[in-house]
């Protein structure tokens, strides 16, 4: 089959709308990306309070989150993907020595009570019932409220942008 037309010169022109939407979607993932990140630090800046022993423990009802993790653990990265996937990523999170800190703040953990734990908690003036067989560290979620909070917003910057890279290109 013989194609008849200018197809080299449709094929340039979407790959210079291709090219203009991702220019446009760098700019606005930059902009959504500090969003988010400051979206997360102020969600995690109001979670529940410590438990006073853990308050105790630590000397400062200030926790992890709005502390040290904040200043030195948490991060957005973000990703362009080529056209036909997702556009693009917007990652907050914490990686490294603080991250399953972070984790624990953000799901919450149960853990099994052993002697040895028993023992320590005992000596630390938090003595547990014979009958205690687990400690649950409550959810402090900051990382899904902070991105639900910037959701809308967001979502206009992004279609914005792909409608701007896309009228550059086709309307010049």
């Amino acid at each position: 089959m013989k194609l008849i037309g200018p197809w080299d010169a449709v094929g340039r022109f979407f790959d210079g709308v291709a090219r203009s939407v991702r220019e446009e979607m760098a700019a606005a993932q930059e902009e959504v990306a500090a969003m988010a990140l400051e979206s997360v630090k102020t969600a995690a800046k109001s979670t529940a309070p410590l438990h006073p022993f853990t308050a105790m423990q630590k000397g400062s009802n200030v926790p992890l989150m709005g502390g040290k993790l904040e200043e030195e653990g948490l991060f957005a990265e973000t990703q362009i993907h080529p056209v036909g996937g997702p556009l693009v990523d917007i990652w907050v999170g914490v990686r490294g020595d603080y991250a399953l800190i972070a984790r624990v703040q953000q799901e919450g953990v149960v853990l099994n009570v052993t002697e040895a734990m028993r023992g320590y908690l005992r000596w630390q003036g938090l003595p547990l019932r014979d009958e205690t067989r687990t400690i649950m560290i409550p959810a402090r979620p900051f990382i899904d409220p902070g991105m639900e909070a910037i959701r809308g917003r967001a979502t206009y910057l992004f279609t914005r942008a792909f409608v701007r890279g896309f009228k550059t290109r086709w309307f010049g």
